[in-house]
């Protein structure tokens, strides 16, 4: 759990940096901005592909 909560805090940290949205984040992931939601917020888990 705790480092799925440091690897959001770096996503959250470098979104910010660069000014991007997490509804951009997802649309160049090709996921839904509802999965990025959930996983940023800790309600759903992800795998090393998701992250990559």
């Amino acid at each position: 759990m705790k480092h799925s909560q440091a690897i959001v805090v770096r996503i959250l940290e470098g979104l910010r940096d660069k000014n991007i949205s997490q509804k951009l984040l997802a649309e160049k992931l090709g996921v839904s901005s509802q999965q990025v939601s959930e996983i940023l917020k800790g309600k759903e888990n992800f795998t090393v592909q998701t992250i990559t």
